[in-house]
């Protein structure tokens, strides 16, 4: 699957922070929602993400550049 585990120091954000980014983005989205379900399809479905964008510079959901990918396979 292309699945690596990679373990971070414990008490050291800055070695984690992209993990550490992405459930402070989660808490933020979950309490807006009301439930961690629908904070997750806001994340992943309806979001678009600075770091996902194409060459003609149009912004993606993360399922957008999942599909696009796969597709390309």
């Amino acid at each position: 699957m292309g699945v690596q585990q990679i373990f971070a120091r414990v008490k050291h954000p800055q070695s984690n922070g992209k993990l550490e980014r992405l459930v402070g983005t989660i808490k933020k989205l979950w309490k807006h929602t009301g439930t961690f379900e629908k904070a997750i399809k806001l994340y992943n479905y309806t979001r678009p993400h600075m770091s996902l964008t194409t060459s003609e510079e149009r912004l993606r959901t993360p399922y957008q550049a999942f599909k696009e990918k796969k597709r390309k396979k």
